[in-house]
């Protein structure tokens, strides 16, 4: 045991004691000492310390954060910083670590560990631009030290840039030719460069070594990366490819389809060849033949299946015979500031509570947000199991007596479809998320718009009748939050860099959704219209610096090209406003940001594709009776944005169609659509008390 620098006379015995506890890992033997050497002197810097170092070493954080904040009061250097940071950390108070991390640096910039446990810490808290800006520090400051290159290693992994990586984790073999925590990270940055022989011949020279499991443990991903198959080699690749693609490696595209195709082969020949979840969502983002798609969703699905442990069973239950209400459950990663929270965010609270009760369960992060708040107001109850294991969540839903339960996201980042797969309620629904069939077992329904479903027939093997059933609108079955806030914001193009005179062209669409193929063709637009400009959301810098690297090869003068920045949401619903056409993209159309468009009165020009998510945009445009923005190719396309753009009449008149269609559709209709889900819902239930098995069904629209 260290006390950094806080050493005691030779005559206090405590402290002698203390050591000998320690290093017989006697820690609450030396806690017990520590603590009366610490009331007996409570001004003692030197009993305090040592107090607040055991007290982490007992796993008692919340102590150690106190007594190394009283240290604090006697002694403000960059060290006691520092250990207040991991003890924070321990404590699980990562923002207070964080900033803790950062008054040691601003106290002693070169603090060696508070710097690399600060760059660690942002890492975890997925903040990789953060994280790789301080490790470029770290190593410009400690250019002699490996761990300092590895650090900037694993935030170049995380910022998707794999050869800068492997030159990071390579200095640090240079500094240290026996390094292994370099060499470990190697073996991964060599597969997301696509080096799979080189990643795999490294990988067993470390195996060869037969490291001790201790030191395993203590190097972070060691493990995954001394057990990375060959197959997960491939998906390390295929994951770094997509990440390329979206930072506007658009070179990347075609290995990045054939990967997926390839993929989709294997599955086909070995149908237990693991498939992580973000392929099937990758393959669906990227316009892939759809029965590719298919075969990688029913394996995901098919995983998720075999990772539960536990399946519920259930007496029947008939809620209409004994006047109980229907209990519904939501389950989801996005209960925050994401877009398919903004899509529920006002549906929760139209549920008829004399005829149901709405929980919703919380799988993801708690970022305080007011869309969050929102959504819990909405709730009779709000649950989180972020913290609890798959089998305790589905125990807990199970135990609230849920009856139907409706998952969002599909496969997105941080759902967790084991929950599902274990039956946690009679009957298990699937809504928004992915546009398309999950292909699982464990889903009962489905919800799915009719007018974009004629691709998404069910794949059953022949004689089985497993996968989720159709439930289909006739009417729109996404929700929208149809907020009113962004109306009263008054914005101006000035604030946002934009001509006052130009037509404005725009694309808030997603990084994954722009590709070379269509930023192409809205420059040829561009070409053909002189007085517009394009404004654009490129969510990262990479794909900012290719589509205006992509203009000026094209001939079109970067200023034409204005970059839409982050900012809050009723802010980005207001300043829709002062654009005058959305132009769609092609492969995967926008969703969220289509129907917040149209509710702001931002007309959308759209190419209706052959498969869900590129047929969506158009099946919103025909629900608001705008059909004349739906084109069929790419030349109908830029022929219709050139007109829009060319004639004001023609324009005006699509606007006023759109403002008058926004105030009586039903796609903005929050009450009404929950009466229909509340149809949909009765259907399954009235079937399961029934012993029916599930089916594919209809909901027709409202009478009256």
């Amino acid at each position: 045991m260290k006390n950094a620098g806080l050493m005691p006379s030779d005559g206090e015995s405590w402290y002698n004691r203390i050591q000998q506890c320690y290093a017989q890992g006697d820690i609450p033997g030396a806690l017990d000492i520590a603590l009366g050497a610490a009331a007996a002197d409570p001004g003692n810097p030197v009993a305090l310390h040592t107090l607040a170092v055991l007290y982490l070493a007992a796993d008692r954080a919340e102590d150690a954060v106190c007594s190394f904040r009283a240290l604090l009061l006697q002694d403000v250097v960059a060290e006691r910083y520092f250990e207040l940071g991991v003890a924070l950390e321990a404590a699980h108070n990562f923002s207070a670590a964080r900033d803790a991390y950062r008054q040691a640096l601003a106290l002693e910039s070169g603090h060696f560990k508070a710097r690399l446990n600060l760059c660690a810490l942002l890492l975890m808290q997925r903040l990789p631009e953060e994280a790789r800006r301080e490790a470029l520090v770290l190593v410009e400051q400690h250019p002699m030290v490996p761990d300092a290159w590895c650090s900037l290693g694993h935030a170049l992994f995380a910022n998707f840039d794999p050869r800068a990586a492997d030159a990071a984790f390579a200095k640090a073999q240079m500094l240290a030719p026996g390094h292994l925590p370099a060499a470990l990270g190697r073996v991964v940055s060599l597969a997301m460069c696509g080096e799979l022989a080189r990643s795999a011949q490294l990988q067993a020279e470390l195996a060869a070594l037969q490291l001790p499991s201790d030191i395993v443990s203590a190097i972070p991903q060691a493990k995954e990366s001394l057990e990375l198959s060959d197959a997960g080699r491939e998906d390390v690749f295929l994951v770094a490819l997509f990440e390329r693609f979206r930072r506007g490696e658009w070179e990347c595209r075609p290995l990045l389809e054939q990967g997926l195709r390839r993929l989709a082969g294997g599955v086909r020949e070995d149908p237990y060849r693991r498939v992580p979840s973000v392929h099937a969502f990758n393959a669906l983002a990227m316009g892939i033949d759809y029965a590719d798609y298919r075969v990688l969703a029913c394996r995901v699905a098919a995983q998720d299946a075999t990772a539960g442990q536990t399946v519920f069973s259930y007496p029947r239950r008939n809620n209409g015979a004994s006047g109980r209400r229907l209990n519904l459950g939501f389950i989801s990663p996005a209960f925050r500031d994401h877009p398919s929270a903004y899509l529920i965010r006002n549906t929760f609270r139209h549920y008829d509570r004399a005829r149901f009760s709405v929980t919703a369960y919380c799988i993801g992060v708690d970022d305080g947000s007011e869309v969050r708040r929102d959504i819990i107001n909405g709730c009779d109850s709000f649950v989180s199991l972020a913290a609890l294991s798959d089998r305790e969540a589905a125990q807990c839903i199970h135990d609230d007596g849920i009856d139907i339960l409706v998952q969002f996201q599909g496969f997105f980042e941080g759902t967790r479809n084991g929950i599902l797969h274990m039956r946690p309620a009679p009957v298990r629904v699937t809504h928004i998320g992915v546009v398309g069939a999950l292909d699982a077992t464990y889903i009962d329904y489905r919800f799915c718009e009719a007018l974009a479903d004629q691709f998404d027939a069910p794949t059953n093997p022949p004689g089985e009748d497993i996968f989720e059933k159709r439930v289909r609108f006739s009417e729109l079955y996404s929700p929208y939050g149809a907020p009113l806030a962004p109306w009263s914001l008054t914005v101006t193009r000035r604030d946002f860099g934009l001509p006052e005179q130009a037509f404005v062209f725009c694309s808030f669409n997603t990084d994954y959704k722009i590709n070379e193929e269509v930023f192409v063709v809205w420059l040829e637009i561009l070409r053909a219209t002189p007085a517009s400009i394009l404004w654009l959301r490129a969510s990262n810098d990479g794909l900012w610096t290719r589509c205006l690297s992509c203009a000026e090869s094209h001939g079109i003068a970067p200023e034409r090209i204005v970059r839409a920045l982050d900012c809050s949401n009723d802010q980005h619903l207001a300043r829709m406003r002062l654009a005058d056409l959305f132009l769609d993209s092609f492969a995967y159309n926008a969703h969220t940001t289509a129907l917040d468009a149209l509710w702001m009165g931002l007309p959308i020009l759209t190419k209706e594709g052959q498969i869900p998510v590129s047929m969506l945009c158009a099946v919103f445009l025909k629900q608001l009776g705008l059909p004349e923005l739906i084109t069929r190719t790419t030349d109908e396309y830029i022929a219709s944005a050139i007109a829009l753009a060319s004639d004001p009449a023609r324009y005006q008149a699509i606007v006023g169609k759109l403002m008058s269609a926004r105030s009586s559709s039903k796609v903005f209709d929050t009450p009404y659509k929950v009466r229909l889900y509340e149809r949909a819902y009765e259907t399954m239930w009235a079937r399961h008390t029934a012993g029916l098995p599930p089916i594919d069904f209809d909901v027709p629209p409202l009478k009256g």
